[in-house]
């Protein structure tokens, strides 16, 4: 076995110009707020998910009944389409940085 090379991750300088790389006309202070503001939303939602996932456990728990096909069709349609776009955004966010 032989060696033919070594890479080593260089990360680009946080700065203006990275900034403007991924948000075209901005600076960093812009991308700062910009991150800040989506990890605050992102916290807000999280918490509304804990709540709704806290109200359907108890739910489930105390109330017993069949459901129509046709509703838990359309919401495991809804549920899956709703996954596939948070996926789409976080990987959008990955491949830019």
């Amino acid at each position: 076995m032989t060696l033919k090379e070594i890479k080593k991750r260089v990360l680009p300088a946080v700065d203006d110009v990275f900034a403007n790389k991924l948000l075209p006309g901005k600076l960093l202070a812009d991308l700062r707020h910009t991150i800040e503001h989506d990890l605050e939303h992102e916290k807000k939602h999280e918490v509304e998910r804990a709540k709704e996932g806290q109200i359907v456990k108890y739910l489930h728990e105390k109330i017993q009944f069949d459901l129509p096909p046709s509703l838990l069709r359309n919401e495991t349609k809804r549920a899956l389409t709703e996954l596939v776009q948070r996926n789409r955004g976080a990987r959008k966010f990955q491949m830019k940085c």
